[in-house]
C-alpha cells in the first residue's frame, strides 16, 4: 500500500491545537503540547496543522475527510514467494489484507486469485483457496493495490497462451481480480475480469473457459483464548455439490465453506457453471465467459467479468440458503462492501450527537469521535488520516455465533457479543498457535490508546479496567470477546498499561476513581509506578533488573535483557506521573520524586554511551563488575526522550547539560546516522550487534509502524526542533515513504 500504517497516529505528536482549547484543556487531552507562545514552537509548525474536534459550530469550516479511495495505495509490483527469500532473508512486502469489521482476509502473492489467513471468529482459513485458469492458462502475479475495503491484483500478460472456445489463441490476455468482504458478514466476494488486446479476435466476442480449482480450507476454533489450527491439507475436507454451488466440510470441526459463481455486473455474459466435487477434498467450477469488445483497451480490445462468492458458517442448511442469497444479490453486496465501509469511516469523525441519517446508523459503534486535521500539507494530511484508518481497519464487531442468548460487553473495539465456542476440535497438539483477531496486546494498545479513547471512550474504559483486573505479571494480551487475559510475562507491561490508563483518564478524570483490585485506578497507577522497588539490582539501588529471559523483552535481540535503559526511563516517568495524582499523599509524592531523580541520574551515569545509544546493565557475577552491553535500538531512543522530556531534556537537565555535544545532541546524531532512513526507520542499527535481524518490526531492515512517529517526537524533544520532526513526518507520508514500506 502507499503508506505503511502507523500504529501511533500523529495525533499524539500534534504541537498546536486551535485557540478554542486552552493550555489546560490540552493537558487534559494528554497531548504533547507546543502552544504558540512556547518558544520551541516555530511559525512553520504552528501554521502547518491544526486538529479540531468536529462540532456543530465548527463543521462548516472543516475540510472534508478524505475518501477511502483517496487513501488507497498505488499499484505495486509483486513477486511470488519462491523469489522472496535470499540467503534465508525475507525480501518481499506483504500482500494486501482487507477487513469488514467482523474479520479479515489476506491475499496470495503467488497468483491473482487465491486468498489466505481468513479470520472470521470463530472461523479461520488456511493459505490456499484455489487457482484460476482462463482458456487453460495460469496467470502469474504482476501488480497489487490495497484499499481498506478491497484488494486488487493484476497478472502479467499471458501472451498466446489463452485458448478461446473455438480453439484459437488470444493475444495479450490479462486477469484482474478484486477481493472484497461482505460488510459485517461471513462472506468473501471476488470479481474476476479478463482483458485482452487482440484486434483479430476481440471484434468476434470470443468465449473463454474460466476454470476455478477451489478449496474451502476453513476450520472452526475450539475455545478462547484462540488456538489457531490452520487447515492446510484439502484431504481433511469433504467437497459436496449442492444446488447453489460447492460446499466444503471440515472433518475436524463443524466449519463449512460454500462457493458459488455469480454475475459481477449487468453486462456479465457467461454460461451456467458446472460444479465438480473431487475425492481429494477440492472442487472445481467451470464457466464460459464472453469477452465483449472494449475500445478502452488499446482501441480494439475486449473484456469480460464474473463474480465468485464464498460463505462461511457451521450449519449446512444455513450455508446452502445463504450461498444462494449471496449469489443472487452479488452486485448490491459488492457495492455495499465499499459504500458501508465509507459511511463507517465518515461517521468516525462526527460526534454521536451530530450524526444523522446514514452516518447515525454507520456510527452506532462509536461512543465518541476522532478529531479532524486541518492543514494545507497534503503529506501530513494523508499520514494522519491513514493512521486513523489503521484504527478502524483493526476494529471488530463479531456477532454471537451460537443459538444461546448474547450478553453484550462493550469494549474498545465496539459492542461484542460474548459467546462460547463448541468443543468440536480434537485435543491433539496443533501445528501452529497464536492469539486470534480478538486479542489485544497491552504494548500495542498503548500506541493508539489516546486515539481509541477519543473514538470509543466507553469501550476503551471497559477494556482498560479489564486489563487492570488481569495479572499483567503473567500475561501480555487480553481477549476482547471474553475480557480474559493470556500470553506471558512481558517486561514492558507496567509502562504500557500505565500509559494506556493515563490516556483514558486524560479524557475522563473520573476514571481514576473506578474500582480495581488495587483499590482505585489511581491506586493501580501508584502500584505500577512502584513495582520497580522489588527489582532493584544489587549494587545499583536505583536500577531495576527485569531478568535475563530475552522473550520478556524484544525477542529479536538476545542481549537486550536485565536493566534495559528504556524501562529505567519508564520508571522515572511513572513515578513522577503518579506523584502528581491528587490522591497521592505529599509524603509518598516526595519519595517518588526522589526515586525518579535517582533512577534518572543512575541511567545517565551508568548506561549512556557516547555514541548516542544506550546499554543494558547486567548484574555483577562472582565479584566481576557489572557489564553494560550496548544495544543500538530505537526503543531506548524514543522511550527515554518521551519519558524524560519534562525534566532531563529541559534547560539545565542531565540530557542537555555538560560538554558539547551533550547527551541529547548525541542521541539525535545517532538517530539520524544509524536509524532514520530518508522515508522510514530501522528499529536496530546495522552498526551494532546483531548486525542483521530479519524482522520487519524490530530488525535492521524496518520498524514496527508506531516507532517512526515515536522517533519524530524524540527529535522534537531532544533538539527542540519541531520543524525537523515535521519534515521527517512529511517524508514518511510521502509517495516515496509509502512505496518503500
Amino acid at each position: 500500500m502507499l503508506l505503511s500504517l502507523l500504529g501511533l497516529p500523529i495525533l499524539q505528536l500534534v504541537c498546536i491545537w486551535p485557540i478554542a482549547f486552552s493550555r489546560g484543556q490540552c493537558a487534559e487531552l494528554g497531548l504533547q503540547r507546543c502552544m504558540a507562545e512556547d518558544s520551541r514552537c516555530d511559525e512553520e509548525v504552528v501554521s502547518a496543522m491544526q486538529l479540531r474536534l468536529a462540532t456543530t459550530t465548527l463543521s462548516p469550516s472543516l475540510p472534508a475527510v478524505p475518501s477511502l479511495e483517496e487513501l488507497s495505495g498505488d499499484w505495486q509490483e509483486v513477486s511470488p514467494s519462491e523469489n522472496c527469500t535470499v540467503d534465508g532473508h525475507e525480501l518481499c512486502r506483504d500482500s494486501p489484507v482487507i477487513s469488514n469489521f467482523w474479520g479479515s482476509v489476506g491475499t496470495s502473492r503467488d497468483d491473482v486469485f487465491s486468498i489466505n489467513s481468513l479470520t472470521l471468529a470463530p472461523f479461520v482459513g488456511g493459505n490456499f483457496s484455489g487457482t484460476a485458469l482462463v482458456g487453460g492458462a495460469a496467470f502469474g502475479p504482476g501488480l497489487q493495490r490495497w484499499s481498506a475495503y478491497e484488494a486488487l491484483r493484476r497478472s502479467v500478460p499471458a501472451s498466446d497462451q489463452v485458448h478461446t472456445r473455438s480453439g484459437r489463441r488470444l493475444k495479450e490476455a490479462v486477469l484482474e481480480t478484486s477481493v472484497r468482504m461482505g460488510f459485517e458478514k461471513n462472506v468473501v466476494l471476488w470479481s474476476l475480469r479478463v482483458n485482452a488486446s487482440d484486434s483479430d479476435l476481440c471484434p468476434t466476442s470470443p468465449d473463454v473457459e474460466v476454470s476455478l480449482l477451489l478449496a474451502g480450507l476453513v476450520r472452526k476454533l475450539k475455545a478462547l483464548p484462540w488456538v489457531f489450527d490452520y487447515p492446510f491439507d484439502p484431504r481433511n475436507f469433504t467437497a459436496l455439490v449442492v444446488p447453489a454451488g460447492l460446499i466444503f466440510q471440515d472433518k475436524s470441526s463443524a466449519a463449512l465453506a460454500g462457493f458459488a459463481v455469480a454475475a459481477s455486473s449487468s453486462s456479465t455474459h457467461c454460461s451456467a457453471p458446472v460444479y465438480t466435487a473431487h475425492t481429494n477434498g477440492t472442487g472445481s467450477a467451470q464457466v464460459y465467459l464472453r469477452l465483449e469488445p472494449n475500445t478502452s483497451i488499446n482501441g480494439s480490445g475486449c473484456s469480460g467479468s464474473m463474480g465468485l462468492a464464498m460463505v462461511v458458517g457451521d450449519r449446512i442448511d444455513q450455508i446452502q440458503s445463504e450461498l444462494a442469497d449471496v449469489r443472487d444479490a452479488f452486485q448490491p453486496l459488492w457495492h455495499e462492501a465499499r459504500d458501508a465501509w465509507q459511511e463507517r469511516w465518515k461517521s468516525a469523525f462526527v460526534p454521536p450527537e451530530d450524526r444523522q441519517d446514514a452516518l447515525k446508523l454507520a456510527g452506532t459503534r462509536f461512543s465518541g469521535s476522532l478529531p479532524m486535521l486541518e492543514t494545507g500539507n497534503t503529506k501530513l494530511r494523508r499520514l494522519y488520516y491513514t493512521s486513523c484508518l489503521t484504527l478502524l481497519s483493526l476494529m471488530r464487531w463479531t456477532p454471537a455465533l451460537t443459538s444461546q442468548a448474547c450478553p453484550v460487553t462493550q469494549t474498545a473495539a465496539g459492542n461484542y457479543c460474548e459467546f462460547r465456542f463448541n468443543a468440536d476440535l480434537p485435543t491433539s497438539p496443533v501445528l501452529y498457535t497464536e492469539i486470534g483477531g480478538a486479542g489485544q496486546f497491552y504494548w500495542d494498545t498503548s500506541f493508539h490508546a489516546l486515539l481509541s479513547a477519543m473514538l470509543d471512550p466507553a469501550g476503551m474504559r471497559n477494556q482498560t479496567l479489564a486489563v487492570l483486573r488481569a495479572n499483567i505479571d503473567k500475561t501480555n494480551w487480553i481477549d476482547l470477546m471474553t475480557m480474559e487475559p493470556g500470553g506471558q510475562r512481558y517486561s514492558f507491561n507496567d509502562y504500557t498499561v500505565f500509559e494506556t490508563v493515563q490516556a483514558v483518564a486524560s479524557l475522563d478524570p473520573s476514571f481514576l476513581g473506578e474500582p480495581t483490585p488495587q483499590g482505585t485506578v489511581a491506586d493501580a497507577l501508584r502500584a505500577l509506578a512502584t513495582k520497580w522497588r522489588a527489582l532493584r539490582m544489587e549494587g545499583h539501588p536505583c536500577t531495576a533488573d527485569y531478568g535475563g529471559d530475552r522473550n520478556d523483552f524484544l525477542e529479536a535481540v538476545p542481549t537486550y535483557i536485565h536493566a534495559v535503559p528504556a524501562l529505567q526511563a519508564a520508571n522515572v516517568f511513572m513515578l513522577r506521573a503518579a506523584a502528581q495524582l491528587a490522591s497521592t499523599t505529599s509524603e509518598d509524592a516526595q519519595q517518588m520524586h526522589e526515586e525518579a531523580d535517582c533512577i534518572a541520574k543512575s541511567l545517565f551515569e551508568n548506561q549512556f554511551d557516547e555514541g548516542g545509544f544506550w546499554c543494558s546493565l547486567y548484574p555483577a557475577v562472582e565479584g566481576v563488575k557489572n557489564e553494560c552491553v550496548p544495544v543500538r535500538t530505537c526503543i531506548d531512543l524514543l522511550t527515554i526522550a518521551r519519558s524524560l522530556r519534562s525534566h532531563e531534556f529541559e534547560v539545565g537537565g542531565l540530557g542537555v547539560s555538560g560538554p558539547r555535544p551533550n547527551p541529547a545532541e548525541r542521541m539525535t546524531s545517532f538517530a539520524r546516522r544509524e536509524l532514520m532512513t530518508p522515508t522510514w526507520l530501522r528499529a536496530l542499527s546495522r552498526e551494532g550487534e546483531p548486525a542483521y535481524v530479519d524482522r520487519p518490526d524490530h530488525g535492521t531492515t524496518g520498524a514496527y509502524p508506531a516507532w517512526p512517529a515515536g522517533v519524530a517526537e524524540a527529535l522534537a524533544v531532544l533538539d527542540g526542533n519541531w520543524s525537523g520532526a515535521l519534515r521527517y513526518l512529511e517524508a514518511i507520508g510521502s509517495d516515496a515513504g509509502g512505496a518503500s514500506h
